[in-house]
């Protein structure tokens, strides 16, 4: 049976189990294989994003087959058009130098490590995600023994665990959530995934900067059509708060002329 939270819907008999809860800081493991016809793991999170970084690490022992935050559904993105989504899931694309490169993951499989972001304030309390419970749900998933959570490239290997490790020369993701730092020893939680070298050398980088999507530590604007920005005058002065939608500052009535939004002029005829 694995070890999670004592709860009565964690009991597998035959083989199978009717419902499965995993929740976040308690190891997982599978002594034998099993079927679980609901299966959730949750999460409150421990770091949230300012758009500049605030990433942390995830892979879970199903596929997801939906995300809610405090009980409603909510969407990740996975595009740079996508509208009205809630939060970032980002796979490995590969590494290069002392960049880790991630790009949007269209779902979130069995065993894979990912990086995920949620939002705190910067764009309005609705859409923080502090002191919020995030449950990632499963049906019909099957667990085997010895399962590997990993994603490889030609020098490194990321690596998720549904256990707490000691690790020694791995790269964990530091406090600021923007970059896999090289420790000697470190410890990863439940759930998380780390880097590996595949062989180390005396030149080998002691940070993987994250750069998602070909950004830098990762979340420019949250695109989803709400973001709220200050509107100057070109003479500096504050005109108010105006609301972002597909690049369009809404909401405030403005006399025709030149104003400055996010660094750059914005003209009202």
């Amino acid at each position: 049976m694995p070890r999670s939270p004592v709860d009565e819907a964690n009991v597998v008999k035959d083989g199978a189990a009717e419902v499965l809860r995993l929740t976040d800081g308690h190891d997982f493991y599978v002594p034998s294989a099993f079927t679980a016809a609901e299966v959730t793991y949750s999460r409150v999170p421990q770091v949230l994003t300012d758009g500049k970084s605030g990433w942390e690490t995830l892979t879970v022992p199903f596929d997801v087959t939906s995300v809610t935050k405090d009980g409603a559904e909510i969407h990740h993105f996975r595009s740079d058009d996508d509208r009205d989504k809630d939060f970032w899931i980002d796979e490995l694309a590969g590494i290069k130098d002392d960049e880790a490169l991630f790009s949007y993951a269209q779902e979130v499989k069995a065993n894979v490590p990912y990086i995920v972001a949620f939002p705190g304030d910067k764009w309005g309390a609705e859409r923080s995600f502090k002191d919020k419970t995030v449950v990632f749900h499963g049906s019909n998933a099957h667990f085997e023994t010895g399962a590997r959570s990993v994603a490889s490239t030609d020098t490194y290997v990321m690596r998720g665990s549904m256990t707490k490790k000691n690790l020694t020369d791995a790269y964990t993701m530091n406090a600021a959530g923007d970059a896999f730092l090289l420790d000697g020893q470190d410890e990863v939680a439940p759930f998380r995934a780390y880097f590996t070298m595949k062989q180390a050398t005396t030149t080998s980088p002691r940070m993987l900067r994250i750069v998602t999507n070909g950004t830098s530590t990762g979340i420019d604007a949250v695109k989803s059509g709400c973001e709220k920005v200050a509107v100057y005058s070109l003479s500096g002065m504050k005109m108010g708060v105006a609301t972002l939608v597909d690049g369009r500052p809404e909401g405030l009535r403005l006399s025709p002329g030149v104003y400055i939004v996010k660094g750059r002029k914005w003209v009202v005829r």
